[in-house]
């Protein structure tokens, strides 16, 4: 099918992507970084406060 050299950059391609994805989420959506959801600002949101 594919040679074995193309078969093992895909593979470290598609590894680095994986990494680097893995990274961004860390870095901006995860659950560190969200603000805490209270009662409060949930009805503020709501409301147009």
């Amino acid at each position: 099918m594919f040679p074995s050299l193309l078969r093992r950059e895909i593979i470290i391609l598609l590894a680095a992507k994986a990494a680097l994805l893995t990274l961004l989420y860390v870095l901006f959506f995860s659950p560190a970084h969200r603000d805490p959801v209270t009662p409060e600002r949930l009805r503020a949101h709501l409301t147009g406060e």
